[in-house]
């Protein structure tokens, strides 16, 4: 169906160019890609973060290629934000974790990243943050539902968030 044949899919597809548009996804940190950020965040999660994480598992976590996170990797490697180290249970494996710098990397980007969520529910208030919230659930919901089956097109039981 094209969606200016519907009105409301034409509206929300719009809304959600417009984010696009805005760089939504552009790091808030000088000098790093959303996509060193990521990797940055997936280390920061690890447990235990003393051990540090496989690139094979980050790879996983991030459903991205493997040569993908190794040329992210060497990047923030030579930025001082990781360290590569040889697994202590594998000695023919690499571990990555985050140096000292790259912990204060990532708080200075969480805190970045919570001043401009709390700005937001400062804009919009309580009442629709929580709404938006409830709703960004639910679009991730059927975005989760379509990845996994199919899902018919134009439901009839559609739900009332």
């Amino acid at each position: 169906m094209d969606p200016a044949e519907n009105p409301v899919a034409h509206k929300l597809l719009e809304a959600f160019v417009q984010f696009r548009r805005l760089h939504w996804r552009h790091s808030p940190m000088a000098g790093l890609t959303h996509s060193e950020l990521m990797v940055l965040f997936c280390l920061k999660a690890a447990r235990p973060a003393a051990a540090g994480l496989r690139v094979s598992e980050i790879s996983s976590q991030l459903r991205v290629a493997t040569p993908t996170i190794t040329q992210q990797l060497n990047s923030l490697v030579s930025q001082g934000l990781v360290e590569k180290q040889r697994d202590p249970a594998d000695g023919r494996a690499v571990c990555i974790r985050l140096t000292a710098q790259g912990e204060c990397a990532m708080q200075a980007a969480s805190d970045s990243f919570l001043a401009s969520i709390t700005g937001l529910v400062g804009y919009l208030g309580d009442e629709q943050s929580n709404r938006l919230a409830e709703l960004l659930d639910s679009v991730a919901h059927y975005f989760q539902e379509v990845r996994s089956g199919p899902v018919a097109a134009g439901m009839s039981d559609q739900r009332e968030p």
